[in-house]
């Protein structure tokens, strides 16, 4: 990716981003979801972004405090 990135910053990008998404449903995802997208993300074959948004987290999307919990009124 090193060299991929030397020509083009975007086209090294990909992977990193991929990597850096693939890695979210790989470890907190149902095994039955994780089975679905993350080849997908992996492979390259879907197309995935992510948004970032946590007030602590900044850019450092590896370390989130924050998490979703369901409760009865959604």
């Amino acid at each position: 990716m090193e060299e991929f990135a030397r020509g083009d910053f975007n086209a090294g990008y990909v992977q990193v981003v991929g990597s850096l998404v693939g890695q979210i449903p790989a470890s907190s995802a149902s095994p039955e979801t994780a089975e679905k997208y993350v080849p997908l993300i992996t492979s390259g074959r879907g197309i995935v972004g992510i948004a970032l948004s946590e007030p602590h987290a900044g850019s450092d999307a590896g370390n989130p405090r924050m998490t979703a919990r369901r409760t009865d009124d959604g």
